[in-house]
């Protein structure tokens, strides 16, 4: 089983993985020169947390169906006797992994800066901004099949938070701690990321069954 693991990471990695993990590395670290992380107060702070970093959930985690894109490939994945399931949530959790150690580096990093926050508090309310923007865009890609609609409705619904976002959006709303060092929302945020990853999954598994259904029913043979 581990075997199977292993071999499910190293191809997501290798083929489909790699350029969205160096997006994110080249995002962060271009953080100095686009919003600056140096003797920031626990405000500014999380401003960089919430309306920038916030932004790698998006690159991170939305990849998930990225290798079943081409129809020829996911009709053969498909039918395989490793369930799509297995490989979805092992790259959700890969990206869980890498999203995690990415926003904990990246804190560490404003830390030695002399920025002024508390690490466990905004890093949860990071992780749960990544998460629910990252559960929106899988969410989206696993109902609709579209990459660019992946990406576009989070990116949206961060753009909705400016303005008048905390009236419209409430216990969702992403800038809670640079408008008022509120943690209720992260919760609410958390729980809605995940629910969204949820369902995401499912949708597109729901999908993939009944190809395998159709392909098996026609003489198809799991391999």
């Amino acid at each position: 089983m581990a075997e199977k693991y292993l071999e499910i990471i190293k191809e997501y990695l290798k083929y489909h993985y790699a350029g969205h993990f160096l997006a994110a590395f080249l995002f962060c670290g271009a953080a100095p020169l686009i919003v600056g992380i140096e003797a920031l107060d626990p405000r500014q702070s999380a401003q960089v947390m919430e309306m920038y970093l916030s932004v790698i959930g998006i690159i991170l985690l939305v990849p998930l169906f990225i290798p079943e894109q081409n129809k020829d490939i996911r009709d053969v994945v498909a039918v395989r006797k490793t369930p799509m399931l297995l490989h979805h949530m092992v790259r959700l959790l890969l990206g869980l992994m890498f999203l995690g150690i990415f926003v904990g580096v990246f804190l560490f990093w404003m830390h030695e800066g002399q920025c002024h926050f508390s690490f466990g508090k905004s890093y949860f309310g990071t992780m749960a901004n990544c998460i629910f923007l990252g559960g929106l865009g899988i969410f989206f890609y696993g109902i609709a099949d579209n990459l660019p609609a992946a990406y576009m409705v989070p990116m949206l619904y961060y753009v909705a938070n400016y303005g008048s976002g905390r009236k419209y959006l409430g216990k969702f709303f992403l800038f809670s701690m640079t408008m008022g060092n509120s943690m209720e929302e992260k919760i609410w945020l958390l729980v809605g990321g995940i629910c969204l990853s949820v369902l995401g999954i499912w949708w597109r598994n729901s999908g993939e069954r009944l190809i395998a259904s159709s392909q098996t029913g026609v003489g198809g043979r799991n391999r």
